[in-house]
């Protein structure tokens, strides 16, 4: 029998685990193992046991292991419990299954070390007999080859509130041989569930992401870690240092959003005294370089604003006329690269900066600059997501500029880059985000053929119970792993298991309908701070959305199969759907109500004769009710008041066309 298997049941399994689990480390070294379950202690018979082996000294290893003994007994009904190679019973019956994770120092050693060739999160899945061995080139490596051997017994990991796991008879084990190494480098969708230390570090890994963003502890195998001082992005006047803001090393901008931007050309066009902007940024980035000691990427990204936003001394402003905006900045970069290398103290480390490719600088340089071996170029631009990243239709800009910073970083001599996509509107985290399934499978393409070193994509990071990102977190998650798989396929594979195949169909025709609506939008692309692509939305458009999640809810409160904790769980999910239409159509109420007809205000507000004042302060109350029932406490970026459900609707409800 398959089942939904949420997170919540398996909590308290989990932690009995671990209290097992415990106690039987604890017995280990005091009596040299337990084998009371194998054996009835005459020495002659023996019993099957099911085993996951780890190095129990291994910190980043014993949580995932129990977790994965307590995904195994719930699958199998075979008892799974987490031992060290001490305390395996010397008499096991020749049936018993072993789960060995990672350097466990249990059986063939030659299958503990099958990872050697692929990159740092590579792992494989091999067997030998009932003997499983799951390695990776390091212990997150290991980890995500942990969660690839569920996924290969049926399980799947859609959101940090929904997990699918199987009843099967018996495990896959039969010349299992899984060798992978994902397409992208460094991978993240910032979205609640997946970044910084209000998500779940364990979700985190399952969803096989691994950048800094994704604050995963030494207990969850660790980020790809980015150095930096001050803040983890626009953080170039911080490498300055404070005492100098406002000098001519660090001049002020009221432009910028951190009020002070490094003059970029001290140092390197000018001023060669012991003393300049060059000199205090190498000195500051080395002592960072050198306190972390384990970490290879340190951002130097300039200050966050618009055109302005930079130094304009009259020797930054000949040097940007002579290379660009950007060629000041890559210049800069360059020759603090050359700097550190330089260091006698540095000899021996690998490092790599990372700057921005991003508004005053996301054009490419002009000629007569090139990008150090170790520069990464962070490009960061909206794209119109209905299409790949260089696809004809593809905003002119965006592509343009891509291609510069891809001629500039090809081959081994030069830079490398990393992408920054929007897949979410700033100031709209409900309204349906018309991100194009196929365009994510053209730009997974894309990213992987171009050997870019990270792709980072933007969610609701900062917003729970979007369930839009959740969809494409797992969706982008999937992709930037393996680009073969079909984003489609994964779209209607999250839908049936987050909403239940009961609604799912539903809300496949909910997002089929939204993607044609954009899809035949000449004018606006869902990708922008504004909401200027809702405009061509028709009343009609509207209404057949809404009967689709209306049908949806129907479907889920007439299933009699389903328990009343599953119902309210879909349900739940349902009023995020249906919020964010009725989101849609508040942002232009006014305009609506005015062109809608009387069958169409039946449609939506029960009656064809009905005031506008009275048909908004009831479809507001609605909205306020769904947000409410769906847990959804913002609408916007930023976790303040001004970002609530509150804040949206005294503020944006009623706008004009």
């Amino acid at each position: 029998m398959v089942r939904d298997f949420v997170k919540e049941r398996i909590y308290a399994a989990i932690i009995a685990a671990i209290i097992v689990c415990a106690a039987v480390f604890s017995s280990c070294i005091s009596s040299g193992g337990d084998n009371s379950s194998s054996s009835s202690g005459d020495g002659n018979s023996a019993e099957n046991i099911y085993a996951v082996v780890v190095n129990n000294k291994n910190i980043s290893i014993i949580d995932h292991a129990t977790a994965l003994a307590v995904y195994l007994t719930e699958m199998t009904d075979n008892e799974y419990k987490v031992y060290s190679v001490a305390e395996i019973p010397d008499n096991y019956a020749d049936d018993s299954v072993f789960i060995s994770i990672g350097n466990s120092g249990f059986g063939n050693s030659a299958l503990q070390t099958a990872t050697k060739n692929l990159g740092s999160d590579g792992y494989s899945l091999k067997s030998d007999g009932s003997i499983v061995y799951i390695n990776g080139n390091s212990d997150r490596a290991t980890l995500y080859g942990i969660y690839a051997f569920l996924r290969y017994e049926g399980c799947e990991f859609y959101a940090e509130d929904c997990e699918y796991v199987p009843k099967v008879n018996d495990l896959k084990l039969d010349k299992l041989n899984i060798v992978e190494e994902p397409d992208v480098n460094i991978r993240h969708y910032l979205a609640w569930d997946t970044c910084y230390d209000h998500a779940d570090g364990s979700f985190t890994v399952k969803s096989l992401m691994n950048s800094s963003y994704g604050f995963l502890g030494e207990e969850n195998g660790k980020s790809i870690t980015f150095g930096y001082l001050g803040a983890d992005t626009h953080n170039a006047r911080f490498y300055v240092g404070e005492a100098y803001w406002g000098s001519e090393y660090c001049p002020m901008n009221a432009l910028a959003v951190g009020g002070y931007v490094p003059c970029l050309t001290n140092g390197i066009e000018y001023n060669t005294d012991k003393k300049s902007t060059l000199s205090l940024v190498t000195e500051n980035m080395k002592k960072l370089i050198l306190k972390n000691t384990e970490t290879e990427y340190f951002t130097f990204e300039q200050e966050d604003g618009h055109d302005g936003a930079y130094c304009t001394c009259e020797n930054c402003v000949s040097a940007a006329d002579k290379y660009g905006r950007s060629g000041v900045l890559v210049r800069f970069c360059d020759a603090l690269l050359r700097n550190l290398r330089a260091d006698a103290q540095l000899a021996k480390r690998k490092f790599k900066i990372v700057t921005f490719a991003y508004e005053y600088t996301k054009e490419p340089p002009k000629s007569g600059v090139t990008v150090d071996k170790d520069l990464c170029i962070w490009y960061a631009d909206y794209t119109d997501m209905r299409y790949s990243l260089t696809d004809e239709r593809q905003l002119d800009a965006y592509k343009n500029n891509l291609k510069g910073w891809l001629d500039l970083t090809k081959g081994d001599d030069n830079g490398s880059l990393m992408i920054w996509l929007y897949d979410i509107s700033y100031n709209n985290y409900l309204s349906y985000f018309g991100t194009s399934m196929t365009a994510i499978d053209k730009i997974a393409d894309e990213i992987a053929d171009a050997g870019a070193e990270m792709l980072l994509v933007l969610g609701a990071y900062d917003a729970d119970n979007i369930w839009q990102s959740k969809m494409r977190s797992f969706i982008w998650g999937k992709k930037t792993v393996d680009k073969t798989l079909k984003a489609t396929d994964l779209r209607n594979e999250f839908i049936d298991n987050f909403f239940g195949k009961t609604a799912g169909e539903y809300v496949k025709k909910y997002c089929d309908a939204y993607d044609g609506y954009y899809a035949d939008n000449p004018n606006y692309y869902p990708v922008r701070h504004g909401n200027e692509y809702l405009h061509d939305i028709s009343v009609a458009e509207h209404i057949e959305s809404l009967s689709f999640v209306n049908d949806a809810i129907a479907a889920i409160n007439a299933d009699e199969t389903l328990k009343i904790s599953e119902k309210s769980r879909c349900l739940k999910r349902l009023y995020g759907v249906k919020a964010s239409s009725y989101c849609s159509f508040l942002y232009y109420f006014d305009a609506y109500f005015g062109v809608a007809t009387d069958a169409q205000k039946i449609a939506l507000f029960g009656s064809g004769d009905i005031t506008k004042t009275t048909a908004k302060a009831n479809f507001t109350e609605e909205f306020r009710t769904l947000c409410k029932n769906a847990g959804i406490t913002r609408c916007r970026e930023g976790m303040d008041a001004n970002n609530t459900v509150e804040d949206f609707i005294t503020n944006n409800i009623g706008k004009k066309f």
